[in-house]
């Protein structure tokens, strides 16, 4: 799924980027131009109805400084109802104070390639856990269906292999079908030159006489 901001707040992320804080700025010139991993960031990105400091659609990762100007007002139970609700969009949070970006910024990187690897480790396991599902789905479906087969009295085909195919009408055996009754003319069919609904007909005449 891809993450678009939303149209409707474009201004309103306009003027927070124009305004934004030391930190912001600071952060901003580590994460820009995918300095971090070859990693993309947004700044000012919307989710919802929130603006996020700093996001990275690879990784689905919101970057929040707290005790930025624009929002050192909200509460930590306001943050709290933030992040559970980004989380349930697929959304995670990693918030650090403002001074880390001056005096340790290198804790923040070091947070971003962990989440990364961590990110990156969940995604493969969740693949390799498709894919065996998905082996013993199949390997179900094939015994159902060689059991059925074996109902039935015949062999299935193999995966990969078709069944074998009926030869062309052409080259079957003809058959003769005469008439039964006294003076009726005996009329002779090969069954690959006779029309199916002629047939029929043909069939129905000599039940009813």
């Amino acid at each position: 799924m891809r993450d678009k901001n939303i149209a409707s707040m474009k201004y309103l992320r306009k003027t927070l980027r124009n305004n934004g804080t030391p930190a912001e700025g600071k952060l901003w010139s580590i994460l820009k131009n995918k300095q971090v991993e070859n990693l993309t960031f947004r700044r000012q990105f919307s989710i919802g109805k929130y603006i996020l400091d700093f996001y990275c659609p690879t990784l689905r990762l919101a970057i929040e400084l707290d005790g930025n100007g624009h929002n050192q007002w909200l509460s930590p139970e306001l943050d709290y109802e933030r992040d559970n609700t980004l989380s349930e969009q697929g959304v995670n949070t990693l918030r650090f104070e403002n001074r880390i970006v001056f005096e340790q910024p290198d804790e923040i990187v070091n947070s971003i390639l962990q989440y990364k690897d961590e990110y990156q480790q969940k995604r493969n396991s969740s693949s390799s856990k498709l894919e065996e599902v998905g082996r013993r789905l199949g390997g179900v479906c094939e015994g159902k269906q060689q059991r059925n087969a074996a109902n039935e009295g015949h062999t299935p085909p193999l995966r990969g292999t078709s069944s074998p195919k009926a030869p062309p009408l052409s080259c079957r055996k003809e058959k003769n079908i005469s008439g039964a009754t006294a003076g009726t003319n005996t009329f002779s069919f090969a069954l690959n030159s006779c029309h199916p609904i002629f047939f029929y007909y043909f069939c129905v005449s000599r039940n009813n006489n």
